[in-house]
């Protein structure tokens, strides 16, 4: 921890490069924005769910090999096939 709270970053975050080039200056990062726009737009797509994946692989990599990554329940429909659960909370 860098100060004596959590410093965490996530204000215009949206590639790996960028949380590369952060991640070291801060105890976290945050994206956001980025993953409800890839969620929004593949809605019903086959390949919605292994872009996102995929996406998130590479923001991961991008920390670190000692980072630990935390995210939210990604779904709440209880279909972990489904990108339902995610757009409801992100409307166009």
């Amino acid at each position: 921890m860098i100060f004596r709270l959590p410093l965490v970053v996530g204000f215009g975050l949206s590639d790996p490069g960028q949380v590369r080039d952060v991640a070291p200056l801060v105890d976290g990062v945050v994206v956001g924005s980025v993953l409800a726009r890839m969620i929004y737009e593949l809605e019903g797509r086959k390949d919605g769910i292994s872009r996102i994946s995929d996406f998130v692989y590479r923001l991961k990599k991008a920390l670190g090999p000692d980072r630990q990554v935390k995210a939210p329940n990604r779904n709440t429909t209880g279909n972990s096939r489904s990108l339902a659960g995610w757009t409801s909370a992100f409307p166009p």
